[in-house]
């Protein structure tokens, strides 16, 4: 179906309106649940339910938004159980300064104590390259950092090019090493075999640091928070992800839409930190370090159920399918209870079955044994993807 748009007639408007209204976004609008223009009243319901669910605020009725309409109530009832026993499992910091960066909503949150002191966009990791979800706490800042590229992008994106061009990378500040030290010896990348390295795991002896700058991957500010995963919080020089309803474009780390407003906030916690001289060498290339000295408690969490500051509560997408797995493995995806006792007599009769076919040298009794198990099986894994999948 094609979108509607404020002042248009469409006869979908009717449920529209009526589940708007459910949900609590449709409220003071005087027209009747039989009326099919979509009018003003209605448009700005229709611009709380999107900020709710994580996208624009814009009026227009598309096949998302329809999408989201349409879904059963059950669906969010599961969505907001899983996240809560994501709550019981947290580590919940109220009474502290504290950073919450929730990778579905792709926005950080700085705190003090339940007082918000100011949040930003986020782009966050790819499906295949996940922001892990821990906690940790911030020791240090790097102003004008340089960036160690990790061996596993030189393989993926990076050796096609170095193949039909070893200096392609130089223009973008990206130089060939012997270590990953700053003043670690270079190497011309035209003298080695890239090839070599194609289709294989052999080791690659060099390293690629590209240098601090305008064009660096890490922007100009990056944020510490050493961790086994060896992610952070930094700048970055693709401003424009930030305006995707969707932001996970990283191969793990987190990008911030605003790094010095973060960098002064934070040095109303600590007065090592003179903003005036930082942003100072931020007009510079020369690479500054600076330790905190009052250390910042950080969450990186998958909520994709909350409620915000102001009692809305929200609803995000499930990016990693964490939902789905939470689902698949918890109480919360068996809509009724099962009989403990018979589902184990039958794992059991099904063992002896099975045991049975591998004994039974008859090809047609096997095949006619096999194709029964084979269509139960198929039954039963139908009815439990039904149980799962509601609702995505």
């Amino acid at each position: 179906k094609k979108s509607i748009k404020v002042g248009q007639s469409d006869p979908s408007i009717p449920l529209i309106r009526k589940r708007l209204k459910i949900v609590g976004d449709l409220n003071g609008c005087s027209a009747s649940e039989s009326e099919t223009v979509y009018d003003s009243c209605m448009a700005k319901a229709v611009k709380r339910f999107k900020l709710r669910h994580g996208y624009k605020a814009s009026s227009t009725i598309g096949k998302a938004i329809r999408t989201e309409l349409r879904r059963p109530v059950s669906y969010y009832i599961k969505k907001i159980r899983l996240n809560l026993d994501r709550i019981k499992w947290s580590n919940p910091k109220e009474n502290r300064v504290h950073i919450h960066l929730n990778i579905p909503d792709f926005r950080l949150y700085l705190y003090d104590g339940e007082q918000l002191v100011t949040t930003m966009r986020v782009v966050t990791g790819k499906r295949d390259h996940p922001t892990p979800v821990f906690s940790d706490v911030m020791t240090s800042i790097i102003v004008n950092p340089y960036w160690r590229i990790p061996q596993s992008i030189v393989r993926k994106e990076m050796l096609r090019h170095l193949i039909k061009n070893p200096k392609y990378y130089n223009r973008q500040h990206k130089y060939l090493y012997k270590g990953w030290g700053e003043g670690s010896e270079k190497v011309d990348p035209s003298t080695v075999n890239w090839k070599q390295y194609v289709g294989n795991k052999k080791h690659i002896p060099y390293h690629f640091m590209q240098d601090p700058g305008s064009r660096n991957a890490l922007g100009k500010i990056k944020f510490l928070f050493p961790n086994k995963y060896s992610v952070y919080i930094h700048d970055t020089p693709s401003k424009r992800l930030f305006f995707r309803e969707t932001r996970a474009f990283s191969h793990g780390c987190m990008r911030i839409q605003k790094p010095r407003e973060l960098l002064k906030a934070l040095s109303l916690y600590n007065s090592n930190i003179n903003v005036d001289k930082m942003m100072k060498k931020l007009g510079t290339n020369k690479k500054t370090s600076l330790g905190l000295r009052r250390k910042i408690p950080i969450d990186i969490t998958y909520f994709t159920s909350f409620v915000d500051d102001y009692g809305n509560l929200h609803f995000r997408k499930d990016i990693y399918g964490y939902d789905r797995l939470q689902l698949k493995n918890s109480t919360v995806a068996v809509p009724k209870t099962k009989n403990k006792k018979a589902t184990k007599a039958k794992k059991i009769k099904k063992r002896a079955h099975k045991n049975d076919t591998k004994q039974k040298s008859a090809k047609g009794t096997a095949t006619k044994h096999k194709a029964t198990v084979k269509k139960t099986a198929v039954k039963k894994k139908k009815n439990d993807y039904d149980v799962v999948e509601i609702g995505y």
